[in-house]
């Protein structure tokens, strides 16, 4: 056997001996190297992974800050997207409920109807203008401060990532940093007072309209009840009593709605037919054959007068009506055919011509002489019979006794005659009235479609600071001892180094949030503090509400809510003014074509810095290096950063609390003020 002392394995031999003994188990030296070996492997791992870690907090730390100054731009957007909801939908249901008060004006009886929804359509109108001039001084102040808040806002997140080992200091910078909105298109006003004026003309034409409509409806019925209605009688009752007429002929009618003036002047026509037909003296002496006679002439000139008479209702609402009136006293018979009539017989006596009632008079003892008239009798050419004494008189006698009781046919007929010409008058009357009232609506629906056009039109232009985005820096800038690098001397001492991380973050559409989520914070709220209101209050706050409820969907809810108010005006009739109104009105609604609006609150997203810059129109690295400028500064406190970039540090308000806008409850003079906190936005 070789012995291994002389040979090259020796060395090698004892050492491996210091690391495993004879029976080849591990000895003490191993055993310590192995342990030391671990230990710095675990403190190296240890110390590297929280270098690694807190090399990119501050990426972290740079992209909070620019998250949190976002999200100051993304509660404000809520406050705009809410006044401006509000303000299109106070303008147009404001515009809706006006429309279908001028529908209604132009409907004759529906007068107080129109001008109360008139009046609610004003008066939300106001409300709006008035929510337009506070809202818009309110959002410049808000926007004058907003750069301090968005400050504000980072350097708490900052603040928040700094502990007591690493601390942080940075800046949020929003662009632009001045406001570009611009709200002039939203002041532009309706005007209300010119739609006031309008309304107003339109209401006095229908009123017109709406008179001679009762007027007309008055005559009417006051005609059906003397011709249909006992009290004590009627003209029906009396030809029945008098002529024995059979129902065919004497037909009744239950109300004015059925009846015409066609059915006296039938009535009329038949009954004198029949008294002419069944004429004879009551009894006997020249006074009943004189009287007899002088109702037979009566008879047979009102027959003939009811012939030649006519009643027509006209396309256009007119009525061509000609009941002849009879005569009821002596005056008026002398007007009439009757007294012009050459009907009495006349002979010659010794004094000259004598005009009789009768041939069969007493009198009437020489030749025949032919006919004569009344009128004749009282120019002298004929002469008047002492025995029968016909004359003008007992004529109008005759006449009066039929027409001055309630007993007679002529009483009742004269009420319907008189009442057919009032009728015929309120008829032509209210034609020209509804001509008025459609030159009025088509005068002044352009106010309407003005309106609709300013409302259209009054889009405000919303581009505060941060709309572009918000730009963050953050610097750790000292060294910091890595931790586990001083124990034990296991590893040699080392120290984390200072560094900078610039982030961006812009708002995005949040597409899981429901978009009426931006308006239902507020609206509740308001809704509560409006209270309920009188019944025309009432009326327009439903209006307004169901139109904010639905602004998301745009000219829909507009065409639906245009449909159920215009739609709900009854009484419109084709050709009517009321009716053309009604389709211009909804044509200019139609025309406005509000396209649906996005209401999804906005959230803040991460985005590249130099898509912010671009969209500023800056040059990204020389806007780079200015913001380092300010951080190299020190001091990057909000008051500092703002004198340092030229903002007033007086623009937040003392209390902390804003006053976004003031909303006029419509129809009263009640103010509710719409403020939100400071701490609320932020």
């Amino acid at each position: 056997m070789q012995d291994l002392s002389d040979s090259c394995w020796a060395p090698q031999m004892m050492s491996l001996s210091l690391f495993v003994d004879d029976e080849g188990g591990y000895t003490s030296v191993a055993f310590a190297i192995a342990l030391l070996v671990s230990f710095t492997m675990v403190f190296s791992l240890a110390a590297a992974a929280w270098t690694l870690s807190r090399s990119a907090d501050v990426q972290s730390v740079a992209d909070a800050a620019a998250l949190s100054a976002t999200s100051v731009v993304g509660s404000y957007s809520t406050v705009v997207q809410t006044l401006d909801a509000c303000v299109q939908t106070l303008g147009i249901a404001g515009m809706l409920m006006t429309g279908a008060g001028m529908i209604a004006l132009a409907v004759p009886g529906a007068t107080a109807a129109g001008e109360a929804s008139v009046k609610g359509g004003l008066d939300l109108l106001r409300a709006r203008k008035h929510l337009v001039e506070s809202a818009s001084a309110g959002m410049e102040r808000i926007e004058a401060a907003l750069p301090l808040l968005i400050m504000a806002e980072s350097a708490s997140a900052i603040e928040a990532a700094s502990t007591g080992q690493i601390g942080y200091t940075g800046l949020a910078v929003p662009y632009p940093l001045a406001s570009h909105s611009d709200f002039s298109q939203v002041g532009k006003e309706v005007d209300d007072e010119g739609i006031e004026d309008a309304t107003g003309q339109l209401s006095d034409a229908s009123q017109k309209s709406s008179q001679a409509k009762a007027d007309a409806e008055a005559a009417k019925e006051e005609a059906w009840r003397a011709d249909c209605v006992d009290d004590p009688s009627c003209l029906r009752s009396r030809a029945s009593k008098l002529a024995d007429l059979a129902d065919p002929l004497n037909p009744t009618y239950p109300s004015p709605e059925v009846w015409t003036f066609g059915a006296p002047l039938a009535r009329a026509r038949s009954y004198y037919a029949a008294r002419l037909a069944k004429e004879a003296p009551e009894g006997e002496g020249i006074e009943e054959v004189r009287k007899s006679a002088i109702r037979k002439a009566f008879y047979d000139y009102a027959e003939q007068e009811m012939q030649e008479g006519s009643y027509e209702e006209m396309p256009d609402g007119t009525a061509e009506i000609d009941l002849r009136a009879l005569p009821h006293n002596a005056e008026e018979t002398k007007g009439s055919g009757l007294y012009q009539k050459s009907i009495w017989p006349v002979s010659v006596e010794g004094a000259g011509k004598v005009l009789h009632a009768s041939l069969s008079c007493p009198g009437a003892q020489g030749a025949s002489a032919g006919t004569a008239s009344l009128a004749d009798l009282d120019a002298g050419t004929v002469q008047e019979c002492p025995v029968c004494q016909m004359s003008l008189k007992e004529m109008g006698r005759v006449a009066s006794a039929t027409t001055n009781t309630a007993t007679g046919f002529e009483h009742y007929w004269r009420i319907i005659q008189e009442a057919s010409e009032r009728y015929q008058k309120a008829r032509q009357e209210e034609k020209e009235a509804d001509a008025e009232t459609r030159e009025v609506a088509e005068d002044n629906a352009s106010r309407f479609d003005e309106a609709m056009e300013v409302l259209k039109q009054a889009q405000p232009e919303f581009c505060p600071p941060g709309a572009w985005g918000c730009v963050a820096l953050v610097s750790r800038p000292d060294e910091t001892d890595v931790p586990l690098t001083r124990m034990g001397g296991f590893l040699p001492e080392a120290a984390l180094p200072s560094g900078i991380a610039i982030s961006a973050a812009v708002l995005a559409p949040d597409g899981s949030a429901d978009g009426t989520t931006v308006l239902s914070r507020f609206v509740d709220g308001w809704e509560e503090k409006l209270g309920e209101g009188d019944s025309l209050v009432g009326s327009a706050l439903d209006v307004w509400s169901s139109l904010l409820e639905s602004y998301g969907a745009g000219y829909a809810a507009v065409e639906d809510m245009a449909d159920t108010l215009f739609g709900g005006v009854g009484n419109v009739f084709g050709g009517s003014a009321a009716a053309w109104l009604r389709e211009h009105l909804h044509a200019a609604v139609e025309a406005t074509g509000m396209e649906p609006c996005d209401l999804r609150p906005r959230k803040p997203v991460l985005t590249g810095s130099r898509n912010v810059f671009v969209q500023a129109g800056l040059v990204a690295d020389d806007e780079r290096e200015h913001l380092l400028s300010l951080l190299d500064e020190g001091d990057v406190t909000p008051d500092r950063l703002a004198e340092a970039l030229g903002l007033a540090a007086d623009a937040l308000p003392e209390d902390g609390a804003f006053k976004i806008a003031e909303l006029v409850v419509p129809g009263t003079s009640r103010m509710v003020p719409l403020e939100f906190d400071v701490g609320a936005l932020l």
